[in-house]
């Protein structure tokens, strides 16, 4: 499968460490490595900069370079910008904040919204509580603070609950994690 991930904001990855990256852009990290680990995903991350690198086997490059390409699944923060490129890929909004009418209205985002259709994951029941039933997603789905079984890939024993946070708990949480 063929995976993109859109990240609005501008990280920097030097010497292999992930830096200048809030809570939204590290989770988005974080899953792609999680399912580029699986072999049978090919795993993109777009982000608004001049970059072409392959780190933890994620393709790393700039949205420009990218509009041209197949892929199967689309994913973006927070947003609908450029989702409207990729034709046949499943839309997938990753919603970590409230989504707003008048706020999608002042974006200029709310006529995409409605034309595209996205499935949208929620981080939890209450923002999905929150966010206006108007918006005509074609499926919901909550994955509890980024956390889903699904990413547990070892079955030998029990983990203790892992939470991944999309807000930022201390300023320059990447450059605490310095592989992911």
């Amino acid at each position: 499968m063929k995976i993109l991930f859109l990240l609005n904001s501008i990280s920097k990855i030097n010497n292999n460490i992930l830096t200048n990256c809030g809570g939204v852009e590290f989770l988005n990290f974080f899953l792609a490595k999680l399912l580029a680990e699986q072999k049978k995903n090919s795993v993109y991350i777009a982000i608004n900069s001049k970059i072409n690198k392959k780190f933890l086997n994620i393709n790393i490059t700039s949205i420009e370079k990218i509009k041209n390409n197949h892929f199967d699944v689309v994913v973006n923060s927070n947003s609908v910008k450029n989702l409207n490129i990729f034709k046949s890929a499943k839309k997938i909004i990753w919603l970590h904040n409230k989504l707003q009418i008048e706020k999608a209205f002042r974006r200029g985002e709310l006529f995409n919204i409605f034309k595209i259709k996205p499935s949208i994951v929620f981080v939890s029941k209450f923002l999905m509580s929150k966010t206006s039933n108007l918006y005509p997603f074609k499926n919901k789905i909550i994955i509890p603070n980024g956390y889903h079984p699904l990413f547990n890939n070892n079955k030998k024993y029990i983990r203790k609950n892992l939470i991944i946070w999309t807000n930022q708990r201390c300023k320059g949480l990447a450059k605490h994690n310095k592989y992911l």
